[in-house]
Order: structure tokens, then C-alpha cells, then sequence
């Protein structure tokens, strides 16, 4: 019979702030306990990384000789029992909500605009997490990098990103640099929103876009942001003399997407493009490097030894899991076969996925880019625990990681849902250009005016 290891035994604590800290007799120091890790079990990794896991997770990483258990609880869940966000939950999808020591205090959930960053820390969201089929639970793909030292980057911009992003009590013009990793619309369909909503709300400074060439200059990034600005020229020159346009320049950044090479090297933040396999030449992933923390976004891909060699031991490794093919035939209606190319030649089923991790070994795996509904959630934990049990987080809309070179804190956003746009003072006062567009004088003479109008319409009701 298989022997645990149990140092200390928890009572199940209900509490809404912080636990304190519990001494081992053992001479080991837990972390203080938050609320998001009650019912929880502390473990100790063969590389002195502690997390917080349920207890089937410990013990199988206790089999395989990964961990110590330090302390046990009693408890039976599992990831595949939390409940989604679009049946009522409100927590992250991990059995893994703590990686190391946190330094400071974290609420259950995050309120956007309610806690700073510490100056060492970064706070990664999820803005999108869904397919090529967009829905009110899940936009496309997008993910938002905040860091201590104040810089703001979106990697990649799909349908329903701009909405999500709204929400997060940001305004419009602190963000304007954007990284695209291919052009297909699920990932860049927001790009125009985010360009236009800027020019009303007080971007006063130049987007800047970066992304992959093409086969040709007419498949890269450079000749799809020139496309957006001239399918938008009615919206800029229909704002000229009305608001600031300035924010509506489009800086491109356009990269060979073939190297894996330094694209941006700006206030300590790296990010490096590599290679990705996915439809066609010009698809990319990235890696972001600050402050000795490390994350990998893959974009959409095939498995590759790329990901693998870039991925070894980063904090955060966010990988595309598609949902297995016999499923997403069945739910969707196509067909089977050419279900099978789409999950296994285009993309990475949650079993791929987890080769990838298993082969890279990052602190956190995050799996995105699937639909995630109670149905879901089972065949493609299923698949990945063949061959990868370590940390995992299933990412849904407003999923947020909070990063130190101590710790990972998973945690699910609460969000308003009717957000007001947040203008800052200085673009508020912001000169605007003294082109006026002009309409035709014979339109403007079928204009109504308001104060005859309703002056005869009163004077009509009076009279009556």
C-alpha cells in the first residue's frame, strides 16, 4: 500500500481574509494561506518551488517522486469538478491556485482598479480565451500584460477583446502597443475597434503594432494595418477638427516571422519572437522577458521543439488547446475527418499540449483557445493528464495571473459590466487639428433645428 507523507493536519477554515501563518513541526514555514487555498494541500517540488494543490494532484506528484507533501486536508475535488464562469462559478479552472510564496495579501477575486502593482510584479488577463466563434462568454484570443514598472501590452486582439478589455478600468489611451502573432481574424478582428475607440477617449500617441511578414509583402503585418486605416479613412477624416488625431498614426513593426530574434527591448521588457506551425508561413509565438520572470503565448501552433526550447522553466507557458476531435464534430456538426485535420494539423489537442508542457516543465501550464463549458472541461483534463500533472490552469475570459519572482496567484476577475470610459486629463485638453470635414450645404439645409422644433411643438400643445 502507498505511504503518504503528512506532517500537520488543517481544519477546513471559513474565512474571507488572510490565514495565518501555521509553523510545521518539521521546521517548515508554510506561506500564509489564502482564501483561494482552502481545502488545499501545501507541497514542496524536487526544485523547492511550494504550490497549493488538491490533494489527488499532490499525491499523484508525490508517485512520481515530483514533491513532499507538507500537509493534507481532507478533500475530493478536482479540477474537473470547479465550476465555469458561464455556469455561475467565480474561481480559476486549477487545482494550482498558489506557486511559491506569495509576498503579499491577494483577495479571492480581482476588482479592476482596485489593487496596484507592486513595482517586481506583473498581472496577466485573459481577455479572450475563445474560437474563431465568438461568444458573450468567451471573445476570441487576446491577453493583456500589465507590469510594476507601468507598461501595458496586448498580445493578439481577437473579436470581443476591446469589450473585455473595458472593463478592466484602463483607459483607452495608456494602451497603444499591440503584438499580433498571425493574421487570422480570431486573433486580430478587435485591431480597427481598438484603434478607433482610442481617438474619442483620449489616445493622443501613436498605436504601434508589431507582427510577422508574410509570403509577400501583401500576407504580412505592414500591408494588413495599411488596409485598416484605409478601410477607416471615413472614420478619421469624419473626426478632424472634433478630436485629437493623433492617436489614430499606426506605427508598424513588421518582423521576419521564419527567425527567432528580439522584436521589442524597451524599460527592462523583452519580448522574442520564434516560429510557429500553423496554416501558412507568417505565424509566430512569443516569449516576454522582465524583471527575471518569464512567459511564453503561443498564438495558435502545431506542437514544436520552438515552444519546448523557449519554454523551459518560464513562469507562465499559455498554449492554444483545441477541444478533441470527436467533440468538437459532434457539437458543432462537422465533419469528423475534417475536424481531426483542424485539432491535430492546424492546432494542439489538450493531449499535444500537454507533451509540451511535460517536455518544458514551466512553473504554471495555462491551456486557452477552446470552448469551456461544464460538458468541456472533462475530456480535455482527460487528455492532458496523460501525460502532464503538473500546475495547469484551464483560462477562461478574465482569468488573472499575478507574477513575482516569488510566486504565480490564479485568480478569476469580477468585472463591471457597463463600464464608463476612463479620458485622462491631459488628452482631454488636447489640441485638435484645424481640418474640418464640411458637409454639403444642401444637406445641411434638411437639418432640423432643436429649439424651434420643440418651441412649436410646445407652443402646438399649449394651444390644444
Amino acid at each position: 500500500m502507498r505511504q503518504k507523507t503528512i506532517l500537520v493536519i488543517i481544519p477546513l477554515i471559513l474565512s474571507i481574509g488572510v490565514i495565518p501563518a501555521i509553523p510545521f513541526s518539521a521546521g517548515v514555514d508554510i506561506p500564509p494561506l489564502l482564501q483561494i487555498c482552502i481545502d488545499k494541500v501545501w507541497i514542496e517540488s524536487t526544485k523547492g518551488r511550494i504550490a497549493c494543490v488538491t490533494p489527488s494532484t499532490a499525491e499523484k506528484l508525490v508517485e512520481r517522486g515530483w514533491g513532499t507533501l507538507l500537509v493534507i486536508v481532507e478533500d475530493t475535488s478536482d479540477e474537473k469538478s470547479i465550476t465555469p464562469v458561464v455556469s455561475g462559478g467565480t474561481l480559476p479552472i486549477t487545482q494550482t491556485p498558489i506557486i511559491g510564496i506569495p509576498e503579499k495579501e491577494y483577495p479571492k477575486n480581482y476588482v479592476p482598479g482596485t489593487e496596484e502593482l507592486a513595482e517586481d510584479e506583473i498581472r496577466l488577463t485573459f481577455l479572450g480565451t475563445g474560437m474563431p466563434f465568438p461568444t458573450r462568454n468567451q471573445a476570441a484570443a487576446g491577453v493583456l500584460m500589465e507590469f510594476g514598472n507601468g507598461e501595458i501590452l496586448m498580445f493578439d486582439v481577437g473579436s470581443g477583446t476591446v469589450a473585455n478589455f473595458n472593463s478592466m478600468k484602463i483607459s483607452p489611451a495608456h494602451l497603444t502597443k499591440f503584438f499580433i502573432t498571425h493574421l487570422h481574424t480570431d486573433h486580430q478582428g478587435d485591431l480597427d475597434m481598438f484603434w478607433a475607440q482610442g481617438i474619442p477617449f483620449g489616445r493622443i500617441l501613436p498605436m504601434q503594432v508589431w507582427g510577422p511578414t508574410g509570403e509577400g509583402h501583401a500576407l504580412g503585418t505592414q500591408s494588413f494595418v495599411d488596409g485598416i486605416l484605409s478601410a477607416n479613412l471615413w472614420d478619421l477624416k469624419s473626426r478632424e477638427g472634433i478630436a485629437p488625431t493623433s492617436g489614430a498614426e499606426i506605427i508598424t513593426h513588421e518582423f521576419d516571422w521564419a527567425e527567432t530574434q528580439v522584436v521589442y527591448e524597451e524599460d527592462g521588457i523583452t519580448v522574442t519572437s520564434f516560429p510557429a506551425i500553423h496554416a501558412m508561413a507568417g505565424a509566430i509565438s512569443y516569449r516576454i522577458d522582465w524583471n527575471d520572470m518569464s512567459i511564453v503565448y503561443s498564438g495558435d501552433t502545431r506542437i514544436n521543439d520552438f515552444m519546448v526550447e523557449q519554454g523551459q522553466n518560464v513562469d507562465l507557458l499559455i498554449h492554444e488547446t483545441f477541444l478533441p476531435a470527436e467533440i468538437l464534430s459532434e457539437k458543432t456538426g462537422m465533419a469528423l475527418e475534417l475536424a481531426t485535420v483542424l485539432v491535430n494539423d492546424l492546432h494542439t489537442s489538450a493531449k499535444a499540449a500537454g507533451v509540451v508542457f511535460e517536455l518544458a516543465q514551466p512553473k504554471m501550464a495555462v491551456m486557452y483557445h477552446t470552448w469551456v463549458t461544464d460538458e468541456t472541461i472533462s475530456p480535455i483534463f482527460d487528455d492532458l493528464r496523460l501525460p502532464y500533472l503538473g500546475p495547469v490552469t484551464l483560462a477562461q475570459d478574465f482569468t488573472v495571473f499575478n507574477i513575482t519572482p516569488e510566486s504565480i496567484v490564479v485568480r478569476q476577475a469580477l468585472v463591471d459590466d457597463a463600464p464608463w470610459p476612463i479620458v485622462p486629463a491631459e488628452s482631454a485638453h488636447a489640441e485638435t487639428s484645424d481640418e474640418v470635414s464640411v458637409l454639403p450645404e444642401w444637406l445641411q439645409e434638411h437639418a432640423i433645428d432643436l429649439e424651434e422644433a420643440l418651441k412649436e411643438i410646445l407652443e402646438q400643445r399649449n394651444s390644444e
